[in-house]
């Protein structure tokens, strides 16, 4: 509880201290803070519900009435961000109670892509609305997680799921061959 307090403190004075300026973005499914260009915000904001559009439509799930159980994102610099992280090597994180789900992004810095973090957490929210009454087990929902977190956004508007994580790679060199084998 008391980490979460630190979160919010920080929210609230770092803007005032440090004379940034919040954008906001409101969409069906998001609420999105940044300090970047109110322009890429929104930019950020509509690739996100492309986003949410791609894995309903290629999960037949269903899309709960606008402005329902929204995700509110806040894209921060990295150092804002290293200040209220949970652990080194973290690319964002997602936390979710009654009062709503929430992600905390950097918006560069950690090696992995900002959307492939908050796509994968994402797809787990997805999941977890839509399929609340259904147990399955933890592979599958890190599976699922994964094959939506590298997807791709082509320039005639389709959407690619399932390609290779490049922002993987690194990790599977430290893998013995036994390792690699038994995944």
């Amino acid at each position: 509880m008391r980490k979460y307090l630190v979160i919010f403190a920080v929210l609230l004075i770092f803007p005032f201290s440090a004379h940034a300026q919040w954008f906001r973005a409101q969409s069906d499914h998001f609420i999105v803070y940044s300090e970047g260009s109110e322009e890429s915000l929104r930019s950020f904001a509509t690739e996100l519900e492309k986003f949410d559009r791609g894995v309903r439509r290629l999960r037949h799930l269903p899309d709960p009435e606008p402005g329902t159980n929204r995700v509110t994102v806040y894209l921060m610099t990295p150092a804002l961000f290293g200040e209220i992280r949970s652990s080194r090597g973290v690319g964002g994180f997602y936390r979710t109670n009654p009062y709503g789900s929430v992600a905390f992004l950097p918006t560069a810095g950690t090696g992995l892509p900002p959307q492939a973090t908050l796509f994968h957490e994402y797809t787990h929210h997805i999941y977890s609305v839509a399929w609340s009454n259904i147990a399955f087990p933890g592979w599958l929902g890190e599976g699922l997680a994964e094959f939506h977190a590298s997807a791709e956004f082509r320039k005639d508007g389709s959407m690619v799921f399932g390609r290779e994580p490049s922002y993987r790679t690194g990790s599977l060199r430290y893998l013995t061959n036994d390792q690699i084998r038994a995944m």
